[in-house]
């Protein structure tokens, strides 16, 4: 809290009591070393202003007042070198600005998930420093290894601070400057500084001065001495219960005025408003604002004793403004169809209005607590207005009514990426089948964007590791790294699976090629499973399918999310191709889309004869094979689909060709295959070969 310009013309005129000074923490002393260094907030010297952007807090425990049985006046600050034998040269931090205020938590609360301005007992910074301007670092020589070095920072306060320990609330010093630094070097030096028994705490962010929120919370503490003299005569101060309210809700007036009258304090005027009318008389009362005073208030406290008055100010102390909207709901995930009640927790709201079911429109509700059943898997947005005569302000939740299935997260164990491949089994045991939708994985950091490729085949990945014939790309997508521990959503596009057993192989493509996916080690693999779908784990290989070790078993850290039904497109592995002029395989694969209405479905064919006009793609609905074409000359070959249309890919020098199909609403449910035919002249006995053959049903 601050003192009004007269607190401290009565406090200086009326006794003049000579200076004094503590050193805080109280468990060191002029002659006691710190027992750790800090750089902060001295001891930051970059010529590059942003390299030094700071903005610290350190919150002192009452218990470092132990000494001091009286308010007093805080009117400087100075810190002291860390212990060193060495020389260093002086420099100025310009435009710092410094803070002193009451805590509203104890020290040891004190944490990075509070902002800066909630750590003040009135929930906001001062509306002024105490101190502004340019702080000055006195060049000097540290005492040794042990002992305390010079106070070489003083920071003589503007406006003094009127502080009172019995009132029982830390305190606070608050550091800010832009980050200019002019002068030479410091040099290899650190401010003196504390990390056990000390009573005190900080928060800091090294980033960015202005930030609101810091970003790291620590046990250290500087080493300050405070100037001070004590109070006498008569300080008017008070707290507030609550600096940010809604009209109708009280806000309670707390007087913690001084004065050394034996008689105390008699006599209190409150103007709550600054319409400079009194409102109050009480020594500690309560208001309730209402609509007309919509935003600041000015609050005045006048008190008088039997000889002198006091008052101050506090500019724009209590906000009055619109309300906080805030709801619960009896549940965020489950299957449909999934009943959610609503609980209103709002602070200051008089008429409500929801969003329920998600799409955009409010007027689904205009009770406070309503209720809402949920019949499509969807996830969907919830969002709550609450207004109030000086506003609106809405809040949004999740409700999650798809099905998923996630193993655990957390793990520790890494690997790179690009083309690293996880391996699990998967048995579909709901007899209607699943459409995978998403799916989540696990990246190490933050912000690294992710694909993945989604292999699958019948039976099970044991033994087929690294077969790469034996496995279909179902799916791909891509998402954005959300960091260890969390699920990093991933959105695949949709295909679906039969009852039955099935293997995956998840290959991941990161950026950049050293960002690693995480998983988990275990002796045995770890099982996962619920109505519909049962996981078992598990292992890795890189690159996929080619990998020179096996790590077995691996437990994969992912979820599946899922719809039942087989609505998704899907595509799995029909039967092989032959053997061509290179000595391998031709390979049809689906790198993007699924066979279903609402996408284009890219295929591309691998390892066949290269610069081939006659080359095509042939797509069937029924399946006529395996009819062995050795008869015709096709040695080998096996041909599955009934073509009902060719599409046209002519392969390149490397032996890949491309083809892209678009199916429409009519085909829905619609079994399709796939093969690929190549001219191979002089080959065999036709001159042409025949690809792996892919089976699906057409999804919507």
């Amino acid at each position: 809290m601050k003192c009004a310009p007269g607190i401290i013309a009565v406090l200086l005129l009326g006794f003049g009591l000579a200076a004094q000074n503590l050193i805080v923490p109280a468990n060191v002393d002029a002659a006691t070393n710190g027992n750790a260094s800090t750089s902060y907030p001295w001891g930051r010297d970059s010529a590059i202003p942003t390299n030094n952007d700071i903005r610290v807090q350190y919150v002192y425990d009452t218990s470092n007042f132990a000494s001091i049985t009286n308010p007093i006046l805080i009117d400087s600050l100075r810190f002291r070198a860390d212990d060193t034998s060495s020389t260093w040269t002086g420099g100025d931090y310009v435009n710092c600005e410094v803070w002193l205020g009451e805590a509203s938590l104890d020290y040891t609360s004190l944490s990075a998930a509070n902002t800066f301005d909630s750590n003040y007992l009135e929930g906001v910074t001062p509306a002024s420093p105490n101190f502004s301007g340019t702080v000055s670092c006195v060049a000097g020589t540290g005492n040794g290894s042990g002992l305390p070095g010079p106070w070489y920072v003083t920071v003589p306060l503007t406006s003094p601070f009127f502080y009172d320990p019995a009132q029982g609330h830390d305190l606070v010093l608050d550091f800010r400057w832009d980050g200019t630094f002019t002068g030479l070097t410091t040099g290899a030096w650190n401010s003196n500084a504390q990390t056990t028994g000390a009573m005190a705490r900080r928060v800091f962010n090294e980033i960015d001065g202005l930030a609101p929120l810091p970003t790291t919370a620590s046990d250290v503490t500087i080493v300050c001495e405070l100037g001070y003299s004590l109070a006498s005569g008569i300080v008017a101060s008070f707290a507030v219960s609550d600096s940010n309210t809604q009209p109708g809700a009280p806000v309670t007036f707390t007087d913690t005025s001084f004065t050394s009258d034996p008689g105390g304090i008699v006599a209190w005027s409150w103007d709550f408003n600054g319409d400079g009318t009194p409102d109050s008389t009480q020594q500690n009362p309560t208001y309730t604002y209402g609509s007309s005073e919509c935003g600041p208030n000015d609050v005045t406290l006048e008190v008088f004793d039997a000889t002198a008055t006091d008052s101050i100010t506090q500019v724009g102390s209590v906000f009055v403004g619109a309300p906080v909207a805030s709801f619960t709901p009896s549940a965020t995930q489950g299957s449909i169809p999934l009943t959610v009640n609503f609980t209103n927790t709002s602070q200051g709201a008089t008429t409500y209005d929801w969003d329920l079911d998600g799409d955009g429109a409010f007027g689904d509700d205009t009770t406070a607590n309503p209720s809402w059943t949920y019949t499509t898997e969807a996830l969907t947005t919830v969002t709550l207005r609450a207004t109030n005569s000086c506003g609106t302000s809405e809040a949004s939740v999740e409700i999650d009514t798809r099905t998923q299935l996630c193993t655990q997260f957390g793990g520790i164990t890494g690997w790179n990426g690009n083309s690293s491949g996880f391996y699990y089994d998967i048995e579909i045991l709901n007899p209607a089948g699943i459409t995978v939708t998403n799916m989540a994985v696990q990246i190490q950091n933050l912000a690294v964007p992710v694909s993945i490729r989604i292999y699958a085949k019948p039976g099970t990945h044991v033994g087929h590791e690294g077969n790469r014939d034996a496995w279909t790309l179902v799916s791909t997508g891509s998402g954005v790294g959300t960091g260890t521990p969390n699920p990093t959503p991933i959105d695949v596009s949709d295909f679906s699976l039969a009852p039955g057993q099935w293997a995956f192989a998840i290959e991941y493509v990161t950026t950049p090629a050293t960002e690693r996916f995480n998983y988990s080690q275990g002796s045995v693999p770890t099982q996962a499973s619920n109505v519909d779908i049962a996981l078992s784990n598990g292992a890795m290989w890189a690159p996929i399918f080619v990998g020179s070790t096996l790590f077995s078993p691996r437990n994969w850290n992912g979820c599946i999310d899922y719809e039942v039904g087989m609505t998704g497109g899907s595509l799995t592995q029909l039967g092989a191709g032959c053997v061509n002029s290179t000595g391998e395989t031709s390979l049809l694969s689906v790198v993007s889309g699924a066979p279903n209405t609402d996408t284009q479905m890219l295929m591309e064919l691998s390892r066949a004869p290269a610069n081939q006009a006659l080359c095509a793609v042939l797509v069937g609905v029924a399946n006529i094979g395996p009819i062995d074409l050795t008869l015709i000359g096709m040695d080998g070959c096996d041909l599955f689909p009934q073509p009902i249309a060719t599409l046209m890919a002519p392969t390149n020098v490397s032996g890949e060709a491309s083809a892209q199909l678009s199916l429409n609403g009519a085909q829905v449910g619609l079994p399709i295959l796939l093969q690929a035919f190549t001219a191979d002249p002089g080959f065999n006995g036709l001159g042409a070969v025949l690809s792996n053959a892919l089976i699906g049903t057409i999804g919507q």
